[in-house]
């Protein structure tokens, strides 16, 4: 994690949609606490958080067709649910509804042969609406996950200072 080299998140969002790429899939948020002096002087108040994003290169005639999706069980270490990002688990066998991109996601990434992936033919509810704020602010996540790291400088003699909770748990859907 290079502090340095910070990007705010929703800067973030705008640079891939706007090079193509679909809108991104955040798997994991930790927020970063400074413990070195020096550098706490230098940043002040400034909250980091480090995100991890799946991002897809989309063909240029994307979609916006809801579909429903059935995960295979076929992903190795995985047979019985996938869990693709923070909002989105599929169980094995078990049709869920997604919107249009991230149907067209499943359906040429490498994702593709652990999925069935098929038109819906009426109009069927989409879960994700009221999650988006969650899906993209690593900020959010890393608080509703309660994981933090600790960062040091590079240079500490006492070796590395990360301390990452690890928790696997999804968004919790807001009630509407």
């Amino acid at each position: 994690e290079g502090l340095a080299g910070a990007l705010y998140w929703k800067d973030l969002i705008s640079l891939v949609k706007e090079l193509g790429f679909s809108t991104p899939y955040l798997v994991s948020a930790s927020h970063i606490e400074i413990q070195k002096a020096e550098l706490l002087r230098k940043t002040g108040d400034v909250k980091y958080a480090s995100g991890t994003y799946r991002f897809f290169k989309l063909p240029f005639c994307g979609t916006d067709e809801r579909a429903l999706v059935t995960y295979k069980g076929t992903v190795t270490d995985h047979q019985e649910k996938l869990t693709f990002d923070s909002v989105h688990t599929f169980e094995k066998d078990k049709t869920v509804a997604v919107d249009g991109e991230l149907a067209l996601v499943l359906k040429i990434s490498r994702f593709a042969p652990h999925f069935i992936v098929q038109p819906a033919e009426c109009k069927v509810p989409v879960k994700d609406g009221a999650q988006q704020y969650c899906h993209l602010n690593p900020f959010q996540l890393a608080d509703k996950l309660g994981s933090s790291i600790q960062k040091c400088s590079k240079t500490q003699k006492d070796g590395p200072c990360e301390d990452q909770t690890e928790a696997t748990r999804k968004c919790v859907e807001t009630k509407s």
